[in-house]
């Protein structure tokens, strides 16, 4: 945060031109106490104002603040120290279904930096839950200074945490040029997946076993307050100087992260400070606009870039303010590829200094928060100006795809009225702040407030994209359901693909279904999304088994093989046709396969494993006639042994399991029908050896 309870320093100057006149309006004026940060929640048109002491209070839009706070975690937070406490509030996206926010505090127990998130009460959407915390990082700090402490949700949905250096002064343990820790750092977390996050696979440092993966730049000092640019998706961070230099940082939104502002090594545009180690000034990220601490200037307040309706002179500026003055300033791009710096005049300023941070509403109009004397305070210029500017769903950027429409917008005011001109001339039916573009050419727009002052915006050209249409080049678009996974292939590299059965850059037909699939590859070309579509067809893959197979046959056996759908084809040892011959064969398993093609060209393969044993031959006359075991498999324990007249009496019976151990024995003596009880054995193949006074003995095999 801020440099609150150490010295300030009165060095070199900086000499801006005054250009623009603002004024502070007081907006609530009682019911606070210490606030560092004032936010507004989807869907909600409520101030939330966080309390360094561990409240969340709530003010309705009239400024008036209710008694009961949204959240209160006074007992976590630590009270020790003027930089820590409750110090960062961020909602989800989607806070107005999802009801999730997350809160950045310095821990009450060792001082430590906790993100956590919190859910809104189920039962009333002006309270949070208090006992439904879920800490996603803690992170030491060494000294009592330097938290940082804003939270943010980029334009990407990842949520972006600032971090201190650890404290002291001069980064004494070198944290902000150091991967491995997280101090010192802007981070980026995927809260959407992952328990209780996941790190986003783009981070800059994923993979780098000598880097946190969480860190998405580095060389920070104190990154107390930074906001993303509505339009833009820019992102802008002020950077608490040491002793002589504030700064403020523009990432734009293409950057893929990486960054390094330089912190121990400079301060400001590159001025030495430590440089022990370092690398040359121009390695390192540079600021967009600095200034130093004379004239009572000592900690740099970050804002936000005007994104409102009411102010033409400050849209499209970055507006920030310093702790100790309560000097204001805007910075924004100029035409030579740099960024210009000028001061804000207040008049009738009702307070200069101890300003802890800016807020911004939907509609983009600024809020200031007096922490000191517990007051928020609106923003206003005092120029009767409307905002006329012309931008798109991705900024500036006016490509027209083709058919396709463009919608441009205005930054919109429900007491402006709007005139849209196209090639020079005036577009009828009052089409307001949003015009949808079909064709190339100029537009510009006149906005005109409810007191008759008004803009011209600057004229933007809109320029007819060309694309190359991709192609998918997969050779065949027709896949039988076992088919397994099919790598996608396009002729444009670079795209996504979607559709059923798609996962990344494959099709599996056997998730996608049976029947017709739209399979498409999107690629970015220039800002326009270019597509092919193929349909993809998966057909049914025959259901194939084996039938009336046994689990064994006896050596020098026949057996005719039955599969089904009928009419496919049987291989494996022994097979000729569908006959299996056992003929000197050695005992042991044996893996036979029936294979089938449908008509429709798809095909599947059952496999079967049975296993060849040794049996007892049989006189020529001893035919199954003669003798049959009933039923088989077993029922119990129970079966019958049934004799033919010429097989004479039943002498003994013996049975013993596939490994030759003999588990039962019986010497009965009876003639015909032969019932016959084994006892409770366990389920599985036996050998039953049967001998008869006719001279007949033969091996079966039974299971149960």
């Amino acid at each position: 945060m801020k440099k609150w309870i150490f010295g300030l320093f009165g060095l070199a100057s900086i000499s801006l031109a005054s250009a623009q006149t603002i004024q502070l309006v007081p907006f609530i004026t009682s019911g606070l106490s210490l606030p560092v940060g004032v936010y507004f929640a989807p869907g909600s048109n409520k101030l939330y104002i966080v309390q360094q002491r561990g409240k969340i209070m709530l003010a309705n839009p009239s400024g008036t603040v209710s008694p009961n706070p949204f959240l209160d975690i006074t007992s976590l937070v630590s009270q020790s120290g003027n930089e820590r406490g409750l110090l960062g509030l961020a909602f989800h996206p989607d806070y107005e279904n999802n009801g999730l926010f997350y809160v950045n505090y310095t821990k009450a127990s060792n001082g430590n930096t906790v993100i956590a998130r919190y859910q809104r009460s189920a039962g009333n959407p002006d309270a949070a839950d208090p006992n439904s915390e879920v800490v996603l990082m803690e992170i030491a700090q060494p000294y009592s200074n330097h938290n940082g402490g804003q939270l943010h949700f980029g334009p990407d949905g990842y949520l972006y945490i600032g971090m201190g250096d650890g404290g002291s002064a001069g980064d004494p343990q070198n944290n902000a040029q150091n991967l491995n820790s997280h101090l010192g750092k802007m981070l980026r977390l995927d809260v959407n997946n992952g328990n209780p996050y996941a790190v986003p696979a783009s981070n800059p440092f994923v993979g780098n076993a000598n880097a946190k993966p969480e860190i998405w730049s580095l060389g920070l000092r104190n990154p107390w307050c930074f906001s993303f640019d509505k339009v833009t998706g820019d992102l802008w961070i002020a950077d608490v100087g040491q002793n002589a230099w504030e700064e403020i940082n523009r990432q734009p939104a293409a950057s893929t992260g990486g960054e390094n502002y330089g912190w121990r090594c400079y301060e400001g545009a590159g001025h030495p400070y430590n440089t022990s180690g370092c690398g040359p000034v121009l390695s390192y990220t540079l600021p967009v606009a600095e200034y130093g601490h004379s004239g009572g200037h000592c900690s740099v307040t970050g804002g936000y870039v005007y994104r409102g309706a009411l102010y033409g002179d400050l849209y499209g500026k970055y507006i920030f303010t310093d702790y100790c003055s309560g000097a204001f300033w805007v910075t924004f791009p100029n035409s030579g590829g740099g960024f210009t710096t000028q001061s804000l005049t207040q008049v009738n300023a009702p307070v200069t200094n101890s300003l802890s941070a800016f807020g911004q509403d939907h509609e983009g109009e600024l809020y200031v928060v007096g922490r000191d004397n517990n007051r928020i305070y609106k923003l206003i210029s005092t120029n009767c100006v409307p905002s006329a500017d012309i931008f798109t769903a991705n900024g500036y950027s006016f490509g027209l795809c083709p058919n396709d429409t463009l919608l441009l917008y205005a930054p919109f005011n429900a007491g402006h009225t709007y005139q849209w001109f196209f090639n020079g001339m005036p577009i009828s039916g009052n089409p307001g702040h949003v015009l949808p573009v079909t064709q190339a050419g100029s537009y510009q727009v006149v906005v005109t407030s409810s007191g008759g002052c008004s803009d011209t915006s600057m004229v933007v050209n809109v320029t007819q994209t060309s694309i190359v249409p991709p192609h998918i080049t997969n050779s065949s678009t027709t896949f039988c359901q076992n088919h397994g996974p099919v790598a996608l292939s396009a002729d444009v590299p670079g795209g996504s693909w979607s559709g059923p059965g798609v996962s990344g850059n494959t099709f599996n037909p056997e998730s996608a279904g049976l029947g017709s699939h739209s399979i498409s590859y999107t690629v970015l070309q220039n800002g326009c999304p270019a597509q092919d579509v193929v349909t993809f067809t998966v057909l049914p893959t025959p259901a194939v088994s084996f039938q009336n197979l046994p689990a064994q046959i006896c050596q020098n056996e026949t057996l005719t093989l039955e599969g089904t759908p009928s009419g496919g084809v049987f291989q494996g040892p022994g097979v000729s046709g569908n006959v299996l011959n056992t003929t000197g064969m050695p005992e042991g398993p044996i893996t036979l396969s029936y294979a089938y093609t449908a008509a429709n060209g798809c095909s599947d393969t059952a496999k079967a494993t049975l296993q060849v044993i040794l049996c007892t031959s049989l006189p020529e006359y001893a035919k199954a006639s003669i003798l049959k075991v009933f039923p088989n498999p077993l029922h119990d324990g129970r079966f019958t042994i049934s004799l033919a007249p010429e097989a004479g009496k039943l002498l003994q019976i013996r049975v013993s399991d596939l490994q030759g151990r003999r588990i039962y024995q019986e010497q009965p003596t009876c003639s015909d029908i032969c019932p016959i009880f084994l006892g409770h054995i366990p389920s599985g193949s036996y050998i039953l050896t049967v001998e008869t006074e006719g001279g007949i003995q033969r091996q079966i095999i039974v299971s149960r």
